[in-house]
């Protein structure tokens, strides 16, 4: 009987590095420079009603850091607490942002971070039955991949990536994601820019690193999960229009689209 582990990432990588920004202040066009400086991607959170309001960033900003290949996803169009608003108001602050984003952007958004960082199981029926996939909490949780993408908890806030960068151990971490969460407008001081982007380096340049948006992060892990396997695990077919990675036996193998013999 063959070993098989689905404890790898796009193209074979070991880890994968993924960032989640809130708000849509004005400075995230900054850090999107930052991120493809090093070849990094981000998925920005966004309220549609503060698009284009003073120290806010602009439709066509929001825009282009679509194009830039970064991830805009929902934020509510107000932020409010929603697990302490009517049914029929969480899934209009829900709905309502992905359609603003998606006029903004041209694209299917499918993601979203809770505003506060609070849900409920409620917010969460709700949040799906509007279409979201996966939904980022503020909660820290060095699991290896969310068994539910509607709690999906994150390695640390920037300000304390240095100290999981002291204690970080790459062979331990194989297979996790590291996921940073955070504010752009919380970047005070260009000491704050130079600490962060020094953290950056760390991770990058790395073969062994994927560097993916969350939502980019979801529908391969979802592709992955949908794998059939044969009874003697000689075969594997592949549901999903994307390649996969598994580990058979410890070697790492790519499974495409279609039936493959393992």
């Amino acid at each position: 009987m063959k070993k098989i582990s689905l404890n790898v990432f796009k193209n074979g990588a070991d880890h994968v590095l993924t960032f989640s920004y809130d708000d849509g202040k004005i400075n995230d066009i900054r850090l999107a420079e930052l991120f493809l400086k090093y070849n990094c991607k981000g998925t920005f959170n966004l309220n549609s009603s503060n698009i284009g309001k003073d120290g806010y960033i602009s439709k066509e900003q929001v825009k282009k850091l679509s194009d830039s290949g970064m991830e805009i996803a929902v934020h509510a169009v107000t932020h409010p607490w929603l697990e302490t608003l009517p049914d029929s108001v969480v899934f209009a602050e829900i709905f309502n942002d992905r359609i603003a984003l998606e006029e903004m952007t041209g694209k299917v958004i499918n993601g979203m971070a809770y505003p506060f960082g609070t849900f409920s199981d409620k917010v969460k029926s709700i949040a799906k039955s509007a279409g979201i996939d996966y939904a980022r909490t503020t909660k820290s949780d060095f699991t290896m991949i969310p068994s539910d993408f509607l709690e999906w908890a994150t390695t640390c806030h920037h300000k304390n990536l240095g100290a999981f960068i002291d204690k970080f151990d790459a062979v331990k971490w194989r297979g996790y994601i590291i996921y940073v969460w955070g504010h752009s407008y919380e970047f005070n001081t260009e000491e704050d820019w130079q600490t962060f982007e020094d953290n950056i380096k760390f991770f990058t340049n790395k073969p062994d690193y994927w560097y993916a948006t969350n939502g980019e992060i979801y529908e391969y892990v979802t592709a992955q999960r949908s794998l059939k396997f044969s009874a003697d695990l000689t075969k594997v077919y592949n549901p999903s229009a994307i390649s996969v990675y598994i580990k058979v036996d410890d070697v790492k193998k790519e499974i495409l689209p279609g039936l493959n013999i393992l």
